[in-house]
């Protein structure tokens, strides 16, 4: 159900400046206590470490409370996650569409 699913979108850059925010929308998603948390990063043209290390740390919670993330990474973040092995860790789909029904 869609009740279950929180859905955060993020566009432009995901770095330490925009970081504080980020947290925030992952933070109330997290709150909610949904079952399935997606990041929508297709519109995401830069990612930095920190922004890295958010998408670790929600993932790692969302493990430990036996929920799920899936990531829609952008074109640069799929190269990124490939770059850093991130790829074979986070769960991802191209698009949102079908993980929200």
């Amino acid at each position: 159900p869609a009740d279950s699913v929180a859905l955060v979108v993020v566009g432009g850059e995901l770095d330490l400046y925009s970081l504080d925010e980020f947290k925030a929308g992952l933070k109330m998603a997290e709150e909610g206590k949904h079952e399935l948390i997606v990041l929508d990063l297709r519109e995401l043209g830069f990612i930095d470490s920190s922004g890295l290390g958010a998408i670790i740390g929600v993932h790692g919670r969302t493990v430990k409370d036996g929920r799920r993330l899936v990531v829609c990474p952008s074109e640069v973040v799929s190269k990124t996650f490939e770059v850093t092995g991130l790829h074979r860790v986070l769960s991802t789909a191209p698009t949102p569409e079908g993980l929200l029904d």
